[in-house]
């Protein structure tokens, strides 16, 4: 064991890295090896050939996506950035690593989740926690197996390696939701327009051809696609903490990042491994505790070893591990290395005049610098990264707890929304949407006072707030990882062979954990603003005005950043219409396919346009993060990259939890109107729920998580520009180059449009000599025309853009 005791950031770092990397074998071992150990019947019609095919063709379609876009991404970052060749082959490398890494999870995830659904029914309950909690660890365990590689061989200096790997994860999260988006709207539209609205038949009924579709979107959504969003937030929690708390909290930055990556993957083993106690009828809160206890155990120890183990006083930190010996800023040193020990017992003097320096210092980069360094020696590492960890970890609960609350089904909003859906579809979803915005505005309060907190505790140093942010996001990943562990498995007791109570047990779980995953994204985009104003504050002025103050003016006036806001709203507009549009055609498709083999009684129905579709659907959303960053900076500058980033993320969050909160209401409203509230099957009131429930669920695939892992991907796509786009504005790259750059992104984004428009378009006119009426009209219409059910064979002409 002497290279632990030799290792250079420390053997107590060194002996966290080696449990976490035994663990996360452990995990990896486990997820690969257990599937194939399930003792499921071969026989059960839930484990049907086409579905596995299905699921594996859509993680095959993203894979494609992914391909087509990460390579010449990764070759870009190789030419864009400056430094040795080496470091740039290494952080290009770790890009296309990430962009597969959440494919991987979801992978491993869907495998098992999809053999599980052959296990008997009376063994799912007492499985759910214990697949939950591997598919949770799985999701964590992936991205592990890099961040320790970098850990052991680069050590402190992998920062900006870390930031290619998250930019890569976020990337690849979000070709999964968008190709999972398009599937899902089209099993939704076939099961529950075309097969329940239109025919009376339950969603799980066999007549019903479309139920199999959304079973295996709905297996995708909860289990594999949601493995992925762990992994996007792990990456970035985990990976960010260490990024972006090295400069300022030495190596014990790496410390609570390599710690807080072992407790997340404890916390989902003690999901795991908990024996489930309850009475019947009450799993769902004997589920609930289990996940309270595997977050308040692993938060609480964490965070009170890491206040005893982090230096109470700032200039006990670990800089000569890290690399951070001697100061080197000029504006400290005048331009010489100068051992810190030399300078610490000045500094420590000077904070008794801070006052004085204050007020005598002005905006300039060398006396802002100087003062970050004073305010820091007056800090207490370990308290603000303990605190930082707590709260972000109670943020996360309280946006948990809230949703939670919000979703009861017999709670004030959904009686409300089911009580309207009598007066028709579009009252009860005006009902559920606003009360969806209501719960949204409550998480979005506290997430306001909580980075509000941070800058105060922060002693106004900016790189000291970026790396607290990523630390409370550290928190919140905890609170995710316990609490999503059951809700995984959720899929696996949505079946009509068992007891509606069990059914209802984590039923509306996903969604609930959706609140803190949205939390936890949002504290890690806040600090990478931080980290990007920081780069552009002290970057060089430029050789005009003009040129100067696209770098260096952030005012709400400045028009380089009204530009920027302007495009972080488009990057919204941009992926919400593709998902949307791409969604529609596939859903109206889906219900002319679904009428057509129920009038031919085929029996089967295949969804051809699915697959195509993702893959657009993945490749345009992609395109759009990439390029929008690009244009931003070669047509406004690096401050309005900043604006870009902060809009793109504070709308993404607020739209995500809202359209989460929408989905939950809709769904439980349906569900109490299915029980025999209000009319009951049949009615209005059910008619009604029925389109609000499948129009909410398109509109959680385009502004949900998805919208989020947008958004956190763009940002860190921007944040990667950043130094070069000072370095173009500062004089290096003439104007009508940069002006080029914009174009010819514009013209990329636009060649990405058109082939997504390519999206097979369903013909939904009423051609009386092609289409029988059934297609397009009642059986009543059918029959008064004289015409009735008319049996035709194939699909319907017209279906054009194969």
């Amino acid at each position: 064991m002497d290279f632990l005791a030799t290792y250079p950031l420390g053997d107590d770092i060194a002996w966290t890295l080696l449990i976490t990397s035994v663990v996360t074998v452990g995990v990896l071992a486990a997820a690969v090896i257990l599937p194939r150990r399930l003792a499921t019947d071969p026989d059960d019609p839930q484990l049907r050939p086409e579905s596995a095919a299905r699921l594996g063709g859509l993680l095959g379609a993203v894979a494609s996506a992914l391909g087509w876009i990460g390579v010449p991404l990764a070759a870009l970052l190789l030419l864009a950035q400056n430094g040795p060749l080496d470091g740039r082959l290494v952080r290009a490398g770790l890009l296309l690593v990430g962009l597969f890494l959440p494919v991987i999870s979801a992978a491993l995830t869907g495998r098992l989740l999809w053999r599980a659904q052959g296990l008997a029914a009376d063994r799912r309950l007492g499985l759910v926690p214990r697949l939950g909690g591997l598919v949770a660890a799985t999701s964590v365990a992936v991205p592990a197996v890099p961040i320790l590689a970098l850990w052991w061989s680069v050590r402190a200096t992998a920062g900006s390696a870390l930031i290619a790997l998250t930019v890569g994860t976020a990337l690849g999260a979000l070709a999964l939701h968008a190709a999972t988006a398009a599937a899902h709207s089209a099993g939704s539209a076939a099961t529950l327009l075309a097969g329940t609205q239109e025919n009376d038949l339950d969603r799980h009924d066999p007549r019903n051809l479309g139920a199999s579709h959304l079973r295996d979107a709905d297996l995708l959504r909860r289990g594999p696609v949601r493995a992925a969003d762990l992994t996007v937030l792990t990456t970035a929690a985990v990976g960010l903490t260490a990024a972006l708390g090295t400069p300022v909290l030495a190596a014990e930055a790496v410390l609570t990042a390599a710690a807080g990556l072992l407790l997340a993957l404890v916390a989902s083993l003690v999901v795991a491994l908990l024996p489930l106690q309850g009475t019947r009828g009450r799993e769902g809160d004997a589920l609930r505790v289990r996940a309270l206890i595997a977050t308040l155990l692993p938060v609480g120890a964490l965070a009170a070893w890491l206040g005893l183990v982090i230096p109470s006083e700032y200039q006990d930190l670990r800089f000569r591990q890290a690399g951070m010996a001697d100061f080197t800023d000029p504006s400290i040193t005048g331009g010489q290395r100068v051992p810190r020990e030399s300078l610490e017992p000045q500094i420590l003097q000077s904070r008794g005049d801070l006052g004085s320096f204050v007020a005598q210092t002005s905006d300039a980069r060398d006396d802002t610098a100087l003062l970050d360094v004073l305010a820091l020696y007056g800090t207490s590492p370990a308290a603000l990264v303990a605190g930082s960890l707590l709260a972000g970890a109670l943020l996360a609960l309280l946006a948990l707890i809230l949703t939670a609350a919000m979703a009861g089904r017999d709670s004030g909003r959904s009686l409300l929304v089911a009580r309207t859906s009598r007066t028709g579809g579009a009252l009860g979803l005006l009902a559920a949407a606003g009360r969806a915005a209501l719960g949204a505005a409550l998480v979005l309060v506290p997430l306001a006072l909580l980075a509000a907190g941070v800058a105060g505790a922060s002693a106004g140093v900016e790189a000291l707030r970026s790396a607290l942010l990523a630390v409370a996001a550290l928190g919140a990943l905890l609170v995710v990882v316990a609490h999503a562990a059951p809700a995984h498995a959720a899929e696996l007791l949505d079946d009509p062979r068992l007891e509606e109570d069990h059914r209802g047990v984590v039923r509306h779980g996903d969604s609930e954990t959706a609140a803190p995953l949205a939390v936890g994204q949002a504290l890690v985009g806040l600090g990478v603003l931080g980290a990007m104003q920081a780069v552009i504050a002290a970057g060089s002025r430029a050789e005009t005005v003009w040129e100067d103050r696209a770098i260096h003016d952030a005012s709400v006036a400045s028009p380089f950043v009204a530009a920027g806001v302007l495009f972080g709203v488009v990057m919204l507009l941009v992926q919400v219409a593709s998902v949307l549009e791409i969604g529609r055609r596939l859903g109206a498709g889906a219900v002319v396919d679904t009428r057509t083999a129920l009038l031919d009684d085929t029996g089967r129905l295949p969804l051809v346009d699915v697959l195509p579709g993702a893959r657009r659907a993945a490749t345009l959303v992609l395109v759009a993060a990439v390029l929008l960053p690009v244009m931003v900076a070669g047509a406004a500058g690096p401050a309005a990259l900043v604006a870009y980033a902060a809009v793109a993320l504070c709308g993404a969050v607020a739209l995500s939890l809202w359209s989460t909160q929408l989905v939950i209401a809709a769904e439980r409203a349906l569900e109490l109107i299915e029980a025999g509230r209000f009319g009951g099957r049949g009615s209005w009131a059910h008619s009604g729920a029925l389109g609000t429930v499948a129009t909410a669920g398109a509109l959680r695939g385009a502004l949900g998580p998805a919208l989020a892992v947008g958004a956190l991907a763009s940002a860190l796509v921007a944040s990667l520009l950043v130094p070069l786009t000072v370095a173009w504005y500062a004089g290096t790259v003439d104007v009508f180059l940069r002006a080029g750059i914009a174009l010819l992104a514009l013209a990329l984004l636009g060649g990405a449009a058109v082939y997504a428009a390519s999206t097979a378009e369903p013909d939904l006119e009423d051609d009386a000599s092609e289409v029988p009426a059934p297609l397009f009209g009642t059986a009543e219409q059918a029959e008064g025309s004289g015409r009735g059910r008319v049996s035709r064979p194939g699909l319907p002409r017209g279906r054009r853009g194969r």
